[in-house]
């Protein structure tokens, strides 16, 4: 049986997904089905130490393939959360088919992985979803296992759920930035899904997160011993600033930023040499070369060059419009990274085993 989760207050807590979100109180128990059986309810996060998968049911007019952010939406306007063991899920899932085909976007995040999910929602039979956060609960599961195909059942799992009512479609999923780190995992379980990844330069990719890291009013600068790691919220480690600092006292934003960019590029270089496949596209030729890149995209994930034109349309409007993302004015990012910010960028990078600049070009990358 499913248990009802009655939504007494929301937490307003940064984070992942979690139950933390929320006060709650149980309610009664129903039947398990009603989760395939109502579309309106939806896969939210996982309750590892519970074992058990929490769902949140939503309004009839809210439709989470044309939201920036699924996970958002889903804590805004959640009418009540709905619990199911594994075991119960297990069970429920063992039938359901995946969708044939599967694309899968991954990215250092703001380098266009939101406009990529908006424009490919633009297609017709294709169901995209922005951000999910099941996916990211997964990365620090499959991490701290030893195994790390030892939770291919719950992963499968999750997939299956967030493809059930688009069966006859194509289906996108956008992930969140730390999702790279279990790709392996993911693509042993969805052998079938095209995988893009999608980045930026990276002065240009520092400048977009210190916007929006200034627009939370973290300050610019911090001592290392209390400055902490924004990616370990998310991946489950627990990283230390002392390599990025350099024997500073202090660390900028910046330079904090360089651990979350070598945390990316780390897990996608280690992915390559698995050689998961990936077609690797840079925003700024996603942008600059719209109807070139997108014609390249088309081929690789198996779309028909014919619903090039309407997918175009996503380049139309902000992807992000209506959350603390978004755009202000049409003169994009105003905020930069000082001179000094960026020999500081460009010393992180050179020390780094990968030996990278901030012009680096990831392997599979297509251009233009």
């Amino acid at each position: 049986m499913a248990q009802i989760l009655n939504i007494l207050e929301r937490v307003d807590q940064f984070g992942p997904a979690n139950l933390n979100h929320f006060k709650l109180e149980a309610g009664e128990q129903i039947d398990l089905k009603i989760v395939l059986e109502n579309e309106h309810i939806s896969l939210y996060c996982i309750d590892h130490s519970a074992q058990r998968l929490i769902f949140t049911d939503l309004p009839a007019d809210v439709d989470l393939t044309t939201v920036p952010f699924v996970y958002a939406a889903q804590k805004e306007k959640a009418t009540r959360l709905i619990a199911l063991s594994y075991e119960e899920v297990f069970a429920l899932t063992q039938d359901i088919h995946l969708p044939e085909q599967i694309i899968l976007i991954y990215s250092t995040g703001r380098a266009g992985s939101t406009l990529m999910s908006q424009i490919l929602s633009e297609v017709d039979n294709v169901v995209s979803h922005s951000e999910p956060d099941v996916f990211l609960n997964l990365v620090p599961i499959i991490y701290h296992t030893e195994e790390r195909t030892a939770h291919n059942s719950l992963v499968e799992a999750c997939f299956k759920l967030w493809g059930y009512h688009h069966r006859d479609k194509t289906l996108a999923i956008k992930f969140r930035g730390e999702c790279i780190d279990s790709a392996d995992v993911f693509q042993q379980v969805l052998p079938q899904a095209k995988n893009l990844y999608l980045y930026r330069q990276t002065i240009q990719w520092a400048s977009s997160w210190k916007r929006i890291w200034s627009n939370f009013g973290v300050d610019q600068a911090l001592p290392v011993d209390q400055a902490t790691f924004y990616g370990d919220l998310f991946n489950g480690r627990n990283t230390t600033l002392e390599w990025v600092a350099n024997g500073a006292k202090m660390v900028t934003i910046p330079e904090m930023l360089m651990s979350l960019w070598l945390f990316y590029l780390e897990a996608y270089y280690r992915m390559v040499d698995l050689d998961i496949p990936f077609m690797a596209v840079r925003y700024q030729d996603l942008n600059q070369h719209r109807d070139v890149m997108l014609t390249k995209v088309f081929e690789y994930v198996g779309l028909p060059l014919s619903e090039l034109e309407s997918a175009l349309q996503g380049f139309d409007r902000d992807s992000q419009a209506g959350t603390l993302l978004e755009r202000k004015d049409d003169r994009g990012n105003t905020e930069t990274v000082l001179d000094e910010e960026v020999e500081s960028i460009k010393a992180i990078l050179a020390r780094h085993s990968l030996q990278l600049t901030p012009d680096t070009i990831l392997p599979n990358t297509v251009n233009p």
